[in-house]
């Protein structure tokens, strides 16, 4: 082969990553992706990530891009790597045209014409185009009681893990929100 290609999904970074991709150890993760970037100075080797972007890590968005480059510059050998954030469209209860207005206005000052290169301001900003492309906030109740009883199973707390959207877990609709403050 001219060369192999890795593909990874990284979702997160430190208890995001954790959060949304249950069990991993943001630990694990790190290693691995050393171990993998560094396989670039023996063999040839492309190595990207695609992250799947959810109303669980949209607000991780610059992290996982900052630490992703972070990592290509430590341990990559090769000019040839990725980051190309997509947005998850199903269940869609978890897609991001689901977000209240508050919610949105958050992602669109994180996100809007803010990525560090001119590829990744186009990419994030293609994401807060797909999130505004609808209003699905209908589907907030059906994204509670999901994520209230993932909470529950896991023994987490989604509205400590992304303050910012603490609010979602209020609305008054799905699961109850008793001890989840």
């Amino acid at each position: 082969f001219k060369y192999i290609e890795f593909a990874t999904s990284l979702d997160g970074i430190g208890p995001i990553i954790e959060y949304v991709r249950y069990p991993t150890k943001f630990n694990k993760v790190k290693s691995v992706t050393k171990k993998l970037m560094q396989l670039s100075h023996d063999m040839p080797i492309r190595v990207g990530t695609r992250p799947t972007i959810t109303v669980y890590n949209v607000l991780d968005i610059p992290n996982i891009t900052n630490w992703w480059m972070e990592m290509m510059d430590k341990y990559y050998s090769n000019n040839k790597v990725w980051i190309n954030h997509t947005h998850a469209a199903l269940p869609n209860f978890l897609s991001l045209p689901i977000l209240s207005k508050h919610c949105k206005d958050i992602v669109m000052e994180r996100l809007w014409d803010k990525g560090p290169t001119d590829q990744q301001k186009q990419n994030w900003n293609q994401l807060c185009n797909y999130m505004n492309s609808s209003e699905d906030s209908h589907l907030l109740p059906k994204f509670v009681d999901f994520t209230f009883r993932l909470d529950e199973a896991r023994g987490e707390r989604f509205s400590v893990t992304v303050p910012e959207f603490a609010s979602l877990m209020n609305t008054g609709w799905g699961a109850p929100t008793i001890g989840m403050e």
